[in-house]
């Protein structure tokens, strides 16, 4: 599979790396998970998309009824945030954001995402955002 989920900060801010090339089915996959998380985390639940290392998504008629299906992302995601350098990724981004109808920034890194959430989530306030910046690797920070 050509992406990782995990909790970032747990119960409230998913984070999924991808890498490679995406398939339809690949994609069908990764929203079930996002919704499946979502849905356990703690309102309102924010997902960051590291798609720094995506080469890129095979795209069809398959892939635009797998987008139709992620429509039910509007009402269990606050933010989409997708981390991005790529001008035709982010393009794609955008796309899907566009079906999903999913309120999406892009920044080109990390700490930009990180900023912009802590300035529109003030119940993430007490996250040590730099923290997560330094080994953001597979860091799980408790919200608790």
């Amino acid at each position: 599979m050509p992406h990782t989920l995990s909790w970032l900060v747990d119960d409230r801010v998913l984070m999924t790396r991808f890498h490679g090339v995406i398939t339809s089915g690949e994609l069908g996959t990764f929203i079930e998970e996002v919704l499946t998380r979502a849905r356990t985390g703690t309102p309102m639940v924010h997902h960051i998309s590291d798609s720094v290392a995506l080469e890129r998504v095979e795209f069809s008629l398959s892939t635009a009824r797998t987008l139709l299906k992620g429509r039910q992302l509007v009402n269990e995601l606050g933010w989409q945030i997708d981390i991005n350098r790529n001008p035709i990724n982010k393009m794609f981004a955008g796309i899907i954001s566009q079906f999903a109808g999913v309120r999406t920034r892009t920044f080109p890194t990390l700490q930009e995402a990180f900023r912009f959430l802590s300035a529109n989530d003030t119940t993430l306030s007490h996250v040590d955002w730099e923290a997560l910046l330094d080994s953001h690797k597979d860091i799980t920070i408790s919200f608790r």
